[in-house]
């Protein structure tokens, strides 16, 4: 398994999911704030919510995969720097 290419696309998962997570949070704050409509009615606004809460999840698991990834790095790193 080549685990380079798997820490690569899980990165970019990550990234863009929060990028996306992001311009739900600035869409939901200036359509609250300024009282724009982007999203009417309440179930618009609920499935908004839950498509955000779900990205959350999703890019918080990519998050961690990465660094599951990498701390084999890590530990080898660490070790050179220890035994010096």
């Amino acid at each position: 398994m080549d685990y380079k290419k798997l820490e690569n696309y899980a990165t970019k998962i990550g990234i863009y999911s929060l990028l996306i997570l992001t311009g739900i949070g600035f869409l939901m704050v200036f359509d609250i704030t300024f009282d724009l409509d982007i999203l009417p009615g309440s179930a618009a606004k609920t499935a908004a919510g839950v498509f955000a809460a779900l990205l959350f999840i999703v890019s918080c698991s990519t998050i961690f995969i990465s660094i599951m990834l990498n701390m084999k790095r890590v530990v080898k790193l660490l070790e050179n720097y220890l035994s010096k």
